[in-house]
Order: structure tokens, then C-alpha cells, then sequence
């Protein structure tokens, strides 16, 4: 037995690609030459050690002959070099640039394996926003990638859930909408809904959607509240509070503009991120000056109280596991790992806008996608509308109930997800 069966896994370590120092996790095969290799990108925040538990299943299985590598994105945590000193990175990111050495990173992996006798299968796999940079190194490398496995995929919102709001300005007036889109690319047909008195559109979601189903492939819903009858988010995700109050004639007449405006075809589509229910909740936290004092105050919360109670109170939260709260706690509560954080969730907002359809249509038999039935992130119409544009691809839907952020509580049942994916591809001998 070597001394390197003995070494704990994943091993750790700090690794330079083009002047940037990438914090990097590494479970190797047990075979002399690995027949494959999964490069893991994670989504934001960018941990790399929130994925331990979901690697080391997947590793375990095929532990003779998969090599798995996880790199944590630039400037999201602190950790140390190969010296075993703290390695502060004070810079801040945005998606252009963490595109741009996540392809380099990949290049170098590529590079070391292709120096081996047999050149082992090439996967990406992807998580949230991890699936967009996979999505970029497939664009510049399809050559070099057998196969990308894309978990819950931030990759652009193609269209709003069936519970989908888009706030729409008519005549001055600010009114709350909501649309279910058909999968086809033009409706055949379009069903404008008004409540009767209190006039609220929610209580309206699940008689549209009963519709809808039946329907999916050729009819628009769209469902509008009346002025002045309920608060609401607005695109900035601010609580919109409307104190003026509108007799009988008022609301007709706006309603009857909004039905001018349906009929004009000037409905907006929403393929914006930031337009997903969760994006809309925390646009504002990543607007240049709100993050700088959050990313203050958290620097603040660690001056003035002891890391033993900064850790109480992140286990207290029960948002993550135990080992997950101290990782976030010791890695990432940190001002500018906070900053850089929220920096690229911004650029997300604003740039994970829309699908390469025209890639996914002439590739997509590269891609394993498999999104959640209930994901404010990426909506289940993602879904729909994936497998009209993927056609050639596997395209899943859990059914498992795991949930988008499956690194905080579900790593396990996501690993065995994985882990069937991956037996289509790998040939090795399984107990």
C-alpha cells in the first residue's frame, strides 16, 4: 500500500492559472491513469467545499477510474496557500472575468491530461451559475468535452414560471401581472383574466395554471390585478405601495388600455435572471452601494463580536448544516470575499439575460440538464422551454424533491442523481 491511500480526500490545494491563485479540491482514482475526469463549477457563492460531501459519493463510486476536480471562484473565500499561510484576496471579480480563467483553468486540466497514454473522457458538471461557465468552456472547447452535466441551470430565464410577474406601466399606471407563456414560439391563442373584486391575481395562479397545462403548447395567460388593490415587488425588488384610489370608470378605462396593449403585441418578454422570483427578492443586495455596506458591516460583526458567537448564530440560522455554517463563517464572512460575492451575482442579473439557443440545438446532445419542480431561480418553465430548443440532449426533471441549493441539505440524494447519470458514460467496473 502507498503512502497516498493513506492521505485524507479531497486533497487540497492552491494553484496558479494565468497570476490568479485558484483554491482547489482534488480526488484522484486509484488507477495509474484515470479513464475520466469531472471538472466541478460550483454555483455561486463559489465554495468549493460545499461540494465535499456530493463529490466524495460520486468519488466512492467510481473509485477506480474517475479523477474529480473543484475549483472555488476567484475572490468568494479565503484559504491557504501551499505554504500554509491565509491567502486575502482584496479584489473583486465580475462574470467576463471569471469566465475568462475558468476557461483557462479548464485548459490547463485539459492540457496535463492529454499528456497521458490514453486520453481520459472530458465531463463538466455544473451547478446554478456553474452551469453558465461550463456553458462558455462548451462554446470555446466542444471539441475537447465529452460531456456536460448541468444541475439546476442558471443559464438565462427563457421564459417566466407559470407564476411569473412582470410589473407593466400602462398609462401611468403601475400594474402587477402575471403570465403564463406558451412552449411554442407564437401563441395560438391568448386569454386576458380579470378578477372580480378584491381584484388580486394571485388568487388566480391556480385556476390559470389547471388552464395552462392543458393548453401549454399554444396559449398565453395573462392575469392583472386591479390599481390599488394589492402591494407588491417591484422590478427592483422594492415593495411597491400605491395610496391612490380609483373609482369603477378609472379602472376600466385603464383596463381597457391594457387590453389595447396585449392586442398591440407589446406584452414584454422576460429572459432576465434577475426577473426570476428569487432575483427580483434580492436584486437590491447587489447594487454597488448596498453590497459595499454590507460587505462593512460584516467586517464590523467580526471586530465586534467573538468568532465562537459569529458561529452560533450562523448554526442558528438552520439555512445550512453545521459543517457548511462554519465553512461560510471562516472562509467567506470576510468584507471582500462578501463584495466579490455579491459582485458577480450582480453581473448575473444583468448578463445570464438568455439562452444560446442556436449552441443548444447544435450541441445539445453534449448536455445532461436536470432542473427542480420548484426553483425560484431557474422556474420550471426553464424546463419547458429547454426541451423545445434541446431536442438531442437529456433534458430531466426531478422528481426527487431535492432542492436548488442541494449543497446545504441534500448532498447525498443529488450524488446518487449524479451518480446514475455518470454510469451511461463510464465503463468501469462497479460493486
Amino acid at each position: 500500500m502507498s503512502f497516498s491511500n493513506n492521505i485524507a480526500l479531497p486533497q487540497r490545494t492552491s494553484w496558479e492559472v494565468e497570476g490568479e491563485l485558484r483554491e482547489t479540491l482534488y480526488w484522484p482514482c486509484t488507477s495509474r491513469q484515470a479513464r475520466s475526469v469531472m471538472f466541478m463549477l460550483p454555483g455561486n457563492p463559489g465554495l468549493a467545499d460545499f461540494y465535499i460531501d456530493f463529490c466524495a459519493v460520486i468519488h466512492e463510486e467510481f473509485l477506480e477510474c474517475l479523477d474529480i476536480i473543484c475549483v472555488s471562484h476567484l475572490g468568494h473565500t479565503r484559504f491557504s496557500d501551499n505554504r500554509g499561510l491565509i491567502f486575502r484576496n482584496k479584489k473583486t471579480y465580475n462574470m467576463a472575468s471569471q469566465v475568462e480563467n475558468i476557461v483557462a483553468v479548464f485548459d490547463e486540466i485539459d492540457k496535463e491530461y492529454s499528456r497521458m497514454e490514453e486520453r481520459p473522457k472530458m465531463f463538466l458538471c455544473g451547478h446554478s451559475t456553474g452551469c453558465y461557465f461550463a456553458q462558455k468552456i462548451a462554446e470555446r472547447r466542444t471539441n475537447r468535452i465529452n460531456r456536460v452535466f448541468s444541475m439546476f441551470p442558471a443559464i438565462g430565464s427563457i421564459g417566466e414560471t407559470p407564476r411569473g410577474r412582470q410589473l407593466w406601466v400602462i398609462e401611468g399606471e403601475l400594474r402587477e401581472t402575471l403570465y403564463w407563456p406558451c412552449r411554442s414560439r407564437q401563441a395560438h391563442a391568448v386569454i386576458l383574466l380579470i378578477p372580480g373584486n378584491p381584484g388580486l391575481a394571485d388568487f388566480y395562479i391556480d385556476f390559470c395554471s389547471a388552464i395552462h397545462d392543458e393548453f401549454i403548447e399554444h396559449l398565453d395567460i395573462i392575469c392583472v390585478s386591479h390599481l390599488g388593490h394589492t402591494r407588491f415587488s417591484d422590478n427592483r425588488g422594492l415593495v411597491y405601495r400605491n395610496k391612490k384610489t380609483y373609482n369603477l370608470d378609472s379602472q376600466m378605462t385603464n383596463m381597457v388600455a391594457v387590453f389595447d396593449e396585449i392586442d398591440k403585441d407589446l406584452f414584454p418578454a422576460i429572459e432576465s435572471i434577475g426577473q426570476t422570483p428569487r432575483g427580483r427578492q434580492l436584486w437590491f443586495m447587489f447594487q454597488p452601494g448596498v453590497r459595499h455596506v454590507l460587505a462593512g458591516v460584516v467586517d464590523m460583526i467580526r471586530w465586534l463580536f467573538p468568532l465562537r458567537a459569529i458561529h452560533a448564530m450562523a448554526k442558528g440560522s438552520k439555512s445550512l448544516n453545521a459543517d457548511n455554517s462554519h465553512l461560510v463563517v471562516d472562509k467567506m464572512l470576510h468584507g471582500p470575499c462578501v463584495n466579490s460575492v455579491l459582485r458577480m451575482a450582480a453581473d448575473e442579473m444583468r448578463k445570464i439575460s438568455s439562452v444560446n439557443e442556436e449552441f443548444y440545438r447544435k450541441f445539445g446532445h453534449k448536455f445532461v440538464m436536470y432542473y427542480g419542480r420548484n426553483d425560484n431561480w431557474v422556474p420550471i418553465e426553464c424546463y419547458h422551454k429547454m426541451c423545445q430548443i434541446n431536442t438531442k440532449g437529456k433534458v430531466t426533471l426531478c422528481d426527487n424533491g431535492i432542492s436548488h441549493a442541494f449543497v446545504t441539505l441534500h448532498s447525498e440524494a443529488m450524488a446518487l442523481v449524479m451518480t446514475e447519470m455518470l454510469k451511461d458514460e463510464l465503463h468501469c467496473e462497479l460493486d
